[in-house]
């Protein structure tokens, strides 16, 4: 699918997508979560599909995901109907070699969960697995951003489902001890 007529600008602006000044790539994020807003969320998916598969660049994958978590933040739960594609897209940096792509990965599959909450956990069944072993296999940030992401997808599964997580998580107990001086709040 080509790109539409205002996304083909947004193709030169791959060294700004780049760049390793991580505030010039939010700023980017925040302003391609504006185009999204403007121009519809179908219309910035194949770009960002590209973006966040990028082999050549960890920063274009970072603010590609960036951008889909800004989307999520701004556009709340008009994010409902294309998030299966919006979850597809970023999965793939949950395996990523950078840890920084692996947090924002985690963190913006919060922000879609919030964005979707009661509803969508449909959308993050491929995700699901991953994100339960990385609270076993990860550390630091990382590991506060897998629990985050967790903190956000436990309200949106069947209450019969939700306790079959990971038994280090203690029933959800351990979880809501350890992100809530992170600052979230990931039981509503």
């Amino acid at each position: 699918m080509p790109f539409p007529p205002a996304l083909k600008k947004c193709n030169n602006l791959h060294h700004v997508l780049t760049m390793c000044c991580r505030y010039v790539r939010n700023t980017t994020a925040r302003a391609f979560a504006v185009v999204a807003s403007a121009l519809g969320i179908p219309a910035l998916l194949p770009f960002l599909k590209a973006v966040c598969q990028s082999k050549k660049s960890w920063q274009a994958r970072h603010t590609g995901i960036k951008i889909i978590q800004q989307t999520a933040i701004l556009m709340g739960c008009a994010v409902l109907p294309h998030l299966r594609q919006m979850v597809d897209i970023i999965e793939g940096g949950l395996k990523d070699d950078q840890q920084k792509v692996k947090t924002i990965t985690a963190v913006t599959l919060a922000a879609l969960a919030e964005a979707s909450s009661p509803y969508g956990i449909e959308a993050f069944d491929n995700v699901l697995r991953q994100i339960w072993l990385g609270t076993r296999q990860q550390r630091g940030k990382v590991l506060a951003a897998y629990l985050k992401a967790v903190g956000f997808l436990i309200p949106l599964m069947q209450p019969d489902h939700a306790k079959y997580g990971p038994r280090h998580l203690n029933q959800n107990r351990l979880l809501l001890q350890i992100t809530q001086p992170l600052g979230t709040s990931p039981m509503k």
